[in-house]
């Protein structure tokens, strides 16, 4: 048996985007005209070893004097033996525009990718396998636009700005691990229904090279 190139989704997923917009579009620090920090932690396949959990963690401050949003992300995601860890900062410009306000935004930072191969099980040694912990940090960035009324809301981010190499051993291979955009189409709308209760419904388009297209409704 042997195996060419595999391929997937690079980002984590999440099951409440809606509720964390930070955590995929950069143009959204700062858009509740408040201080606000979130925490979300997600597990699944539980009973799976190796099962991926991921946390995030996003928190912005409005600057309204200056018409500007800030916030940080900070991610950690772990599937098997890797792991992800990222950090970054993000600040966005926003202003008026028709009835709504369109803000445009900027994340920049850093990721550690990490292979712990000490954690395999393995049932019989495999000299192609390195005996040791590898990481390699990179550069990331987003870039991002948000537009918003009183009642509904349209995004658009991409991920992966800066398309980094994964390059974990400094070897020289005709097929490189890089990077990819990932591009994310949202949108929502909140419908009244009366003085105390309203219904949101929203969406997430995502798509990236390699992977069907996928929506999330809510």
């Amino acid at each position: 048996m042997f195996v060419t190139t595999t391929r997937a989704q690079q980002i984590p997923l999440y099951s409440n985007y809606a509720f964390n917009t930070l955590g995929h579009n950069p143009a959204f620090a700062g858009n509740k005209n408040r201080i606000e920090g979130i925490l979300t932690h997600r597990q699944h396949l539980n009973g799976f070893p190796g099962a991926p959990t991921t946390q995030l963690l996003t928190a912005s401050l409005p600057i309204q004097k200056y018409y500007l949003g800030t916030g940080i992300k900070i991610v950690n995601d772990v599937i098997g033996i890797t792991r992800n860890t990222s950090f970054s900062a993000a600040v966005n410009y926003y202003l008026g525009l028709g009835d709504g306000r369109l803000a445009a935004g900027l994340e920049i930072g850093g990721q550690q990718y990490a292979i712990d191969w000490e954690k395999l099980d393995l049932l019989d040694p495999d000299n192609a396998i390195p005996q040791s912990k590898q990481s390699t940090v990179v550069a990331n960035g987003a870039f991002g636009l948000f537009y918003s009324m009183e009642r509904w809301y349209l995004g658009y981010s991409i991920q992966n700005l800066f398309r980094s190499k994964l390059d974990f051993d400094k070897v020289e291979s005709t097929t490189e691990a890089r990077l990819y955009f990932h591009h994310y189409i949202q949108g929502g709308i909140a419908i009244g229904i009366n003085d105390n209760f309203a219904l949101e419904p929203h969406t997430l388009i995502k798509i990236t090279k390699s992977a069907p297209m996928q929506v999330d409704l809510g």
